[in-house]
């Protein structure tokens, strides 16, 4: 595949401000007062523009506004000569532009230029690459990112260098577009209060994970499925702690809207959530459909479908304990569910698609075994829906594994057990996406990890690597290749690889027998 010259940013926990180029009304020299149009700019553009919602046609292009600006923005096949521009009126908070008109299966540029409302001079970003949609029978390459746990990086040392070698590796890959599999921004973080968690702080930390991926995705549009630590699940709407009731999906949802634009109902064919639900206690209308939680599209030969394992998932909360975080809730391996609304669609969806290659993505599996979040107690009463492929007719798994054989849907690609790990079973070839922060040795001695991921014979985990990466997906006609890459610059604590000159640590095709495992019933 063609390589396109990768924008490298360093990784910060502050807003990325790329330093703009100062243009007059028609392009050309610095206008007069071109400097202080410059600052006012940088005073109100929060962060760096980012790409989302890649079509066969072109891409959404957002960013976010402390204050008015205007925008112009232009696009094509040719820098030089751009074929596109959009001039919108003066705007701030969240804003976007969808680029169309653009041939399938091409490279394409995009360049933004803001200025106050008054000025005359333009202040031109850098211009971004992105790529429109292949056609039938071309080849392509993805990502798939999990847990990053961006509020935790502070508290690992390294993990924040590993997150950005990750980040550096990705675009060197020169991927079509990265989906991130949940727990990214921490809305829900263990130990927080009243004192700690707020709609402002929600916000902020949904702009920490845009500001540590924005390098990425200024250069690859990306789409994310919803972890537990995004907060909306719904046994987070409304939930007890010292201090005060947390209202982390409200607050989460609102904030992942402003910060990450995951396709609407209407950007693709095959659609996705879109009941008109409203939070009644939500004035602001932050939380409401479009949820932009459940959604699908085709890319070349293949579909993939990004699933909701949290929203419609209800629990009941624990008594409230003051000396315990505010995570506990009641919650079994049968409660997980993507709710009767989302399973219809799917089922509508994988149905309709004729695509060669079926692949779905969820934070983790709908069910997964007994144990609590570490594996441990089987009688604790929050399951976190851990395992992987031996657990595929177990809870609501069951119902998903018998749709996926019925309709050619051969991939679930999942996060949240912070190991890579490809199993299969039931026909569907399980993948766990591995995470490029750091890693948890102390789980893999628990006996859940042992029984998921392990040689039950020996009661070893041997069946999982250990490193931080992501994993690598690339596509064409007749085959999924599937690969993690490990990206850490220096080996990590607990890792049990030793990786190639390029960094592959497993590599397999689906064109090779399948790593089948037991199932657990």
């Amino acid at each position: 595949m063609p390589r396109r010259r990768p924008l490298l940013a360093p990784l910060v926990f502050a807003p990325l401000v790329l330093a703009p180029l100062v243009l007059g009304a028609c392009g050309g020299a610095p206008a007069p007062g071109g400097e202080a149009a410059v600052a006012r700019v940088e005073a109100a553009l929060i962060g760096s523009e980012a790409l989302f919602r890649p079509t066969a046609a072109g891409a959404t292009l957002q960013w976010v506004a402390a204050a008015p600006l205007e925008a112009r923005v232009r696009w094509g096949t040719d820098a030089t000569a751009f074929a596109h521009e959009r001039v919108l009126p003066a705007r701030e908070g969240a804003c976007e532009v969808v680029l169309d008109g653009l041939p399938a299966g091409t490279h394409a540029r995009v360049e933004l230029a803001l200025r106050a409302p008054g000025d005359e001079v333009w202040s031109a970003r850098p211009t971004h690459a992105f790529r429109t949609a292949p056609a039938p029978g071309a080849r392509f390459r993805v990502g798939f990112v999990a847990d990053t746990h961006v509020p935790a990086l502070a508290l690992h040392e390294g993990s924040a260098a590993n997150v950005a070698a990750c980040v550096e590796r990705c675009l060197a890959d020169d991927l079509d577009f990265v989906v991130f599999l949940g727990d990214e921004a921490g809305v829900h973080f263990y130990g927080d209060t009243a004192d700690t968690m707020d709609p402002a702080a929600a916000d902020a930390r949904w702009r920490a994970w845009r500001a540590t991926y924005g390098a990425l995705l200024a250069e690859t549009p990306g789409f994310l499925a919803l972890g537990n630590h995004e907060g909306e699940a719904d046994f987070y709407r409304d939930l007890a702690a010292p201090g005060g009731a947390l209202h982390l999906q409200r607050w989460g949802t609102a904030a992942r809207k402003r910060w990450l634009a995951n396709p609407l109902p209407t950007t693709y064919p095959e659609g996705g959530e879109d009941e008109g639900w409203r939070d009644p206690d939500d004035a602001s209308g932050a939380n409401a459909s479009p949820l932009q939680n459940f959604f699908a599209w085709t890319w070349g030969d293949a579909l993939f479908v990004v699933l909701d394992v949290m929203r419609y998932t209800r629990a009941e909360p624990l008594p409230l304990d003051p000396d315990r975080p505010a995570e506990e809730v009641r919650l079994g391996v049968d409660d997980w569910t993507l709710g009767e609304a989302q399973l219809a669609w799917l089922e509508r969806t994988l149905r309709a698609s004729d695509a060669k290659h079926k692949l779905l993505f969820a934070h983790h599996l709908v069910g997964g075994w007994g144990y609590d979040h570490e594996g441990l107690d089987p009688d604790a009463p929050y399951k976190y829906g851990r395992g992987g492929a031996r657990y595929a007719r177990r809870g609501e798994q069951a119902r998903l594994t018998e749709l996926m054989n019925a309709t050619g849907a051969r991939f679930f690609f999942y996060g949240h057990d912070h190991v890579f790990a490809h199993q299969a079973a039931a026909g569907v070839e399980f993948v766990c996406c591995g995470r490029p922060s750091y890693l948890s040795p102390g789980w893999w001695r628990a006996p859940g990890w042992r029984e998921a991921y392990g040689d039950r014979k020996e009661q070893s985990a041997r069946a999982f690597l250990a490193t931080a990466g992501y994993t690598r997906v690339t596509v064409d006609a007749e085959r999924v290749l599937i690969e993690f890459v490990r990206t850490a610059r220096e080996p990590v604590r607990g890792e049990n690889v030793t990786p190639d000159a390029d960094g592959v640590v497993y590599r397999w095709d689906s064109s090779q027998p399948s790593p089948t495992v037991e199932l657990v019933r």
